[in-house]
């Protein structure tokens, strides 16, 4: 009896520690994981600005201020706008595992840089 309820308990701890796994991971400075589960959407505002919703449940642990309590921006004064988003786009229609780095300390989540793993 003993063996069976330590096996129950085993199986059941590997199966948490799996779902854990399977959602994004903010931190301070970046979340990262696989593009939907850290993303909800990403749209385009006519302001130039690229807005991308994160759905992480760890998002309140950014060093940033989400915009409208969600939203990272791309801000379209960022030098390499063109190439993080050109990377953003690729992660998501490969379903690719990336990491979003944020500017700290900012109103609305600047997005500094993106890295997709290959």
């Amino acid at each position: 009896m003993i063996i069976r309820t330590c096996f129950c308990v085993s199986i059941f701890t590997f199966l948490v520690l799996m779902s854990a796994s399977a959602f994004g991971n903010c931190a301070p400075t970046y979340c990262k994981g696989s593009v939907n589960d850290v993303l909800e959407f990403v749209y385009v505002h006519e302001n130039g600005n690229i807005y991308m919703k994160v759905v992480d449940p760890q998002k309140d642990l950014l060093n940033c201020t989400l915009s409208e309590g969600v939203y990272m921006t791309l801000d379209a004064a960022n030098s390499r706008q063109r190439e993080i988003y050109a990377t953003l786009l690729t992660a998501i229609s490969t379903k690719r595992t990336i990491t979003l780095r944020i500017t700290e300390n900012t109103s609305n989540c600047r997005v500094s840089y993106i890295m997709m793993n290959i």
